[in-house]
């Protein structure tokens, strides 16, 4: 899946971005982003575990007038289950505005800023800092060019933490949409964590794509990487033509085979504890495995060849 994503990095005029693509005003954005935490237990103290949540759009409303999209996030990479509504946004004149669960309106981007300019954080919703944006340049994605701004590290930050805050306009925060209003720092020491854009996509194009991440869905769970745990295995891994998912316990549900946009190419009911899947037919590449049962929904990588 992995692409070659060239960075340029000039001293432009503002008119070079004016007309570049804006996640923040189209329906079918999606925006994936994974956390990691240190998460171990005495048989693996030092576990660290990342899980990727999808953000995106599911329907608008029109308040006074104005338009306003309804933002959920997800851990299904097709967003179609596990929907949870995080509020309303709206772009205008190169703001993003935001609206909570409680009506409670604030002003998630603005990126019109320049050098100089500051945005305030908070903090873990107890420290209150203004950041300076220390650089304004621009990075070219999909032959567009994007203003990109640079901000300074807050004063909060003490020895193996860190922030590197950097916004692109119409994409958002490197660490997510929604990262303006839910601050945090991150360690870096032993035990790191941290929160990251992985890729976002619009129109079913890839745009922002981290390169340090393989692919757009990254779980690397120890209850689901251990499959005497969970009782969920996919073999051959990777696999030209067919795979079986693999249950210790005949478990009544559902499986979805799902490209890295996340669009539905395989499905059905799983019917035996050994369930075969026919992928002769799919193009090469990395896919997903997603399966539903007793409530619970885990997701395996693929790689057909």
């Amino acid at each position: 899946m992995k692409q070659t994503l060239t960075l340029l990095c000039i001293v432009c005029p503002f008119i070079l971005f004016a007309q570049t693509a804006n996640h923040f005003e189209n329906e079918s954005s999606r925006w994936f982003v994974a956390d990691t935490y240190p998460n171990g237990n005495q048989q693996n103290p030092s576990f660290v575990e990342t899980m990727t949540t999808v953000y995106g759009f599911q329907g608008d409303t029109t308040i006074q007038s104005e338009q306003w999209f309804k933002m959920y996030s997800s851990s299904d990479t097709s967003f179609t289950t596990n929907l949870e509504y995080q509020g309303l946004l709206r772009a205008e004149n190169g703001y993003v505005f935001f609206q909570d669960t409680t009506s409670t309106v604030d002003t998630l981007y603005n990126f019109n800023l320049e050098e100089g300019d500051s945005v305030l954080y908070v903090f873990y919703d107890t420290y209150p800092e203004y950041l300076e944006v220390v650089d304004v340049d621009s990075v070219e994605i999909n032959s567009q060019m994007f203003k990109r701004l640079r901000f300074r590290e807050p004063t909060v930050i003490q020895a193996f933490t860190e922030l590197d805050e950097v916004w692109i306009e119409g994409i958002g925060s490197l660490h997510g949409p929604l990262f303006t209003i839910r601050e945090e720092v991150f360690s870096d020491g032993e035990m790191p964590d941290s929160l990251k854009l992985v890729c976002s996509h619009m129109d079913e194009i890839l745009y922002w794509e981290n390169p340090f991440y393989d692919n757009c869905m990254v779980n690397i769970i120890l209850d689901i990487e251990n499959a005497e745990m969970v009782g969920f295995d996919i073999y051959p891994n990777p696999s030209s033509s067919q795979i079986f998912i693999r249950q210790q316990q005949s478990n009544a549900g559902q499986f979805y085979v799902r490209d890295i946009l996340g669009r539905e190419v395989r499905s059905g009911l799983l019917q035996s504890d050994n369930q075969s899947v026919d992928i002769s037919e799919l193009k090469r590449g990395v896919y997903f495995v997603t399966v539903l049962f007793d409530n619970t929904t885990l997701t395996k990588e693929i790689l057909k060849y």
